[in-house]
């Protein structure tokens, strides 16, 4: 019986000895999937956060650039040829117009006022007289058809702002570039002509009257 339980006794120790020789190691320890999932899902979600990030700022260069960028303009170009210059107009010789003033109008000097005005244009040959009749309104003006165009449009210009009314013709004159007969100038009103005074008719004498006799 003791050399039973002696062997006994001795296994026993003999397995905690080999028990305790076998010290746990942790060197082989490799973690389990469930952390390279989650390393591989926090890689995924800044590699998507880096492109969001990305895309921002090239849709926002993109937009700030089509705004700068002026459209581009449509429609067929226009290519516009050499203009041959036109020819200018030779000067005249305003000393050379023989101008004729007529006072068609009651009024004194209106004749004389027309010649005033032409000599500052630079006419210099300007005679003046008075029309037979005199209760012309409107100012008649008959310019030679040889007579340069320039000078029949500054003379009919400056006569519009004048008169109230101004009628221009063209015809062959004698001795002369224009003749003008004046009217009435604007804001002027004709003058009244004088009225007669009647006479008083002599009354006839009464005969004297005899009493019957």
């Amino acid at each position: 019986m003791e050399e039973n339980t002696k062997v006994e006794g001795e296994t026993q120790q003999e397995v905690v000895e080999e028990t305790k020789e076998e010290p746990q190691s942790f060197s082989n320890y490799s973690p389990g999937p469930k952390s390279s999932n989650k390393s591989s899902v926090m890689l995924l979600v800044f590699l998507l956060l880096l492109a969001l990030i990305g895309g921002f700022f090239i849709v926002r260069k993109l937009r700030i650039s089509q705004e700068t960028i002026p459209p581009e303009t449509t429609g067929s170009v226009e290519f516009n040829s050499p203009s041959t210059p036109t020819p200018t107009a030779e000067p005249i010789d305003k000393t050379k117009i023989k101008i004729e003033v007529l006072n068609g109008t009651s009024i004194s000097g209106e004749a004389a006022y027309l010649q005033g005005k032409l000599k500052g244009l630079g006419y210099t040959s300007i005679t003046v007289g008075n029309k037979e009749r005199t209760d012309v309104d409107t100012t008649i003006v008959i310019f030679d058809q040889s007579l340069a165009q320039s000078a029949i449009d500054e003379i009919t210009v400056n006569l519009n702002d004048i008169y109230k009314d101004v009628q221009t013709k063209t015809g062959i004159l004698s001795g002369k570039s224009v003749e003008v007969v004046t009217g009435l100038r604007k804001g002027q009103t004709p003058k009244p002509s004088p009225t007669a005074t009647p006479t008083p008719s002599a009354s006839p004498s009464a005969s004297p009257t005899f009493p019957p006799g």
